[in-house]
């Protein structure tokens, strides 16, 4: 993991995104809203071939606390997963702990 930095180094940051595309499905997650509350990432992807809402703090931004931006961010996201029944798969990673 040395390429996209070491979560469990407290001092530093790593990127999120390349952790998503590990996880889910090759090529299917779709980003939304990546210039706004930049402090989380959301999107929607398929987890072995289901689709799902993904939610996941960006600590390269932030360290990825929840600005008022990102909590915008999130109550819409949420509120789309709810409409469409999707399940949310949020990665969580709890800035100054």
């Amino acid at each position: 993991m040395a390429a996209i930095g070491d979560p469990h180094d407290k001092r530093k940051t790593y990127k999120m995104r390349p952790i998503i595309e590990t996880l889910v499905d090759q090529g299917t997650f779709f980003e939304m809203g990546r210039m706004f509350g930049r402090s989380i990432i959301t999107g929607l992807a398929r987890l072995d071939g289901r689709p799902v809402a993904l939610m996941a703090g960006d600590s390269q931004h932030f360290s990825g606390a929840w600005t008022a931006q990102a909590c915008q961010k999130i109550v819409r996201f949420v509120d789309l997963a709810k409409t469409f029944h999707l399940p949310i798969v949020y990665l969580m990673d709890c800035p100054a702990s």
